[in-house]
């Protein structure tokens, strides 16, 4: 069985901490969430950003085609969770 590649959306300032103590490269942590979700050595993502944030980075992943896992709640507003619903 292949492993999959997820990458993590939302470390924040842990990002450096961790990396080191995972030993991921440089080269291997993203500070634009736009740059991980166009990496096409990654399966999937997580996106753990802040609540506000959910809808912009679930809706760009819808846009780049990359499957995630968000969790809740996938939007501040109605209005909000329906774009996702009906993104193209």
């Amino acid at each position: 069985m292949e492993k999959l590649k997820i990458g993590v959306i939302g470390l924040g300032d842990i990002l450096e901490q961790r990396g080191s103590t995972y030993d991921i490269p440089e080269s291997r942590r993203f500070l634009n969430h736009e740059e991980i979700l166009k990496d096409p050595k990654l399966d999937a993502v997580t996106i753990g950003t802040p609540n506000w944030n959910h809808f912009k980075v679930a809706y760009d992943a819808i846009q780049y085609r990359k499957p995630f896992a968000l969790e809740k709640p996938i939007a501040l507003d109605t209005d909000e969770a329906a774009m996702l619903r009906d993104a193209p």
